[in-house]
């Protein structure tokens, strides 16, 4: 018995020695590539309707709105220009033999919000409204009576 009870008290106090904290540290790090891209969802639409030759001029004021999400706290002062595939930088393009312009004021800074430890934070956007116009009393271009016609511009944006 009192070998048992000498085990016993053996095993009691070593196990008490391995009930101890350990700490030890470790480094977070990241290194953040800082970006802007066109915010997702569907491409607005510029609608000049219909235009009958020799017409009136049709002025679309805030005709659409093209957003960009960046890195939060990105610096710079960007500069809007279009594509040159269906038109010009300066947004000048022919549809149907009909001249229009896109216009694009400068952009609204919108601020995102921070990350904290338990939500993650949201980025800063750069808002444009675009304009757009079509001069009236010209001729148009059509192999028929009438003629639909469409055809892509792309806001690039450069910071």
């Amino acid at each position: 018995m009192k070998k048992l009870s000498l085990i016993a008290a053996l095993v009691l106090v070593s196990s008490g020695a391995c009930a101890q904290a350990l700490t030890g540290g470790v480094t977070v790090q990241v290194s953040l590539t800082s970006q802007c891209r066109a915010k997702a969802g569907a491409a607005p639409v510029i609608d000049f309707g219909t235009y009958v030759a020799f017409g009136a001029a049709k002025n679309l004021p805030s005709a659409a709105t093209v957003t960009f999400e960046c890195t939060r706290g990105f610096g710079g002062t960007p500069v809007a220009a279009w594509d040159t595939t269906n038109g010009t930088a300066a947004g000048e393009g022919v549809l149907a033999g009909l001249q229009y312009t896109l216009s694009v004021p400068v952009g609204a800074r919108v601020g995102g919000t921070a990350a904290t430890a338990t939500v993650a934070g949201t980025p800063d956007e750069m808002r444009y409204t675009v304009n757009a116009a079509m001069p009236g009393g010209q001729a148009g271009a059509a192999p028929g009576a009438t003629l639909a016609d469409s055809h892509t511009r792309t806001l690039m944006v450069t910071f």
